[in-house]
């Protein structure tokens, strides 16, 4: 997240606070997609708002085929 957040700079974030487009946030990877010796954390900007029937920790309805999408972006490489 270089140059918005310096490397080895802590970083506390707020769990029930409510997000915006715009807003840093942290994404918890689940440990089954975390390679060895890797944060399960990622930093990202949020890019749209939340859908507002979107409440977390995030479920799926499991008769649904119906998935929430957020969409974040990556500041350092930009993507």
């Amino acid at each position: 997240m270089e140059p918005v957040i310096r490397e080895g700079t802590p970083v506390v974030g707020e769990k029930n606070g409510k997000l915006n487009a715009g807003d840093l946030v942290i994404i918890w990877v689940k440990p089954e997609f975390v390679a060895a010796g890797e944060h399960p954390a990622l930093i990202k900007r949020l890019v749209m708002d939340v859908p507002h029937w979107v409440k977390f920790p995030y479920r799926d309805h499991p008769n649904s085929n119906v998935r929430a999408v957020i969409i974040v972006e990556q500041i350092n490489p930009h993507r």
